[in-house]
Parts: C-alpha cells; sequence; structure tokens
C-alpha cells in the first residue's frame, strides 16, 4: 500500500466514521467513499454496491480491522493537495492515474460495462502520485454513459 508521503498545509482534511458494517480494513493511502449509511469504507468500482472514492485516507484506521470490541472509530482522509508514494509503482509521469477494482490504482481507466471510471490524481514521477480526486463516471457497453 502507498503512504502518504506529503499533506499541503491548505489540504482539506476530513473525517467520517466507520463501524464494523462498512467492512473490510481502511489503511493509509486507500481510495475511501461514502456509503448510503454514512459511514467511511473502502471506495469500489464494481456495479454491485458501487462507491465512490471521495479522497484517500491519511492513516491506517485505529483498530486495524474493523469488528474489534470498539464498534466506533473515525477515519481521516483529503481530496487533494496529498501526495501518495510507493516504490512498487512505475508510472509514466503526467499520466492519469485511476482507481481499479480492489481499491488498486492503474493508469489504465476500467473499461468493463457496469463499472465507473474515476481519477484519482496523476503521476508525477515513478513512484508518486499527486491525489486529484474526478468525478466518477459510469460505463455502459458502449462506454462512458453518464456522471454519477
Amino acid at each position: 500500500m502507498p503512504n502518504v508521503v506529503k499533506m499541503n498545509s491548505k489540504a482539506h482534511v476530513m473525517s467520517c466514521g466507520f463501524t464494523s458494517s462498512s467492512g473490510g480494513s481502511i489503511k493509509e493511502g486507500m481510495a475511501v467513499g461514502i456509503n448510503a449509511s454514512g459511514e467511511a469504507c473502502l471506495a469500489t468500482i464494481l456495479a454491485t454496491g458501487k462507491v465512490p472514492a471521495v479522497g484517500v485516507s491519511l492513516k491506517s484506521d485505529t483498530k486495524g480491522v474493523f469488528g474489534t470490541t470498539v464498534s466506533y472509530s473515525f477515519v481521516e482522509y483529503a481530496n487533494t493537495l496529498v501526495k501518495l508514494q510507493s516504490g512498487d509503482w512505475s508510472w509514466t509521469p503526467g499520466g492519469t492515474v485511476y482507481l481499479l477494482s480492489g481499491n488498486n490504482f492503474s493508469q489504465t481507466a476500467p473499461t468493463a460495462a457496469n463499472q465507473m471510471v474515476q481519477k484519482i490524481g496523476h503521476a508525477i514521477d515513478a513512484t508518486n502520485i499527486q491525489v486529484n480526486i474526478g468525478t466518477p463516471m459510469a460505463l455502459g457497453s458502449g462506454g462512458i454513459v453518464s456522471g454519477i
């Protein structure tokens, strides 16, 4: 997973509660969304239960995994002015970075019908992404059909 390596002092930091029903574990640098219950959860582009990204988490949740003895906590996230870094990446500088299924990132946009395309940011070099969350666009059998 990527690390949040730089946050501009003007970054708008937000927080949202989550409970064990949110599912999954939120780690630093993951794309997060807000589900229909108003809880933070992992963003997803899948046809079932689409949850667009609203930002990237600034740190791992305090419980490590959902469903521990304390059932409610907060996740801090930001949608701009944050840089993510991972030595495992090999981006083309200047290229757009998209959210993929499984909360992965790619410079190739999703193309499957009933998914969505959402920009996470752009590569500033081979191992860094400047976060700038874009508007999600729904995909149909003929390509982009609408904004979500």
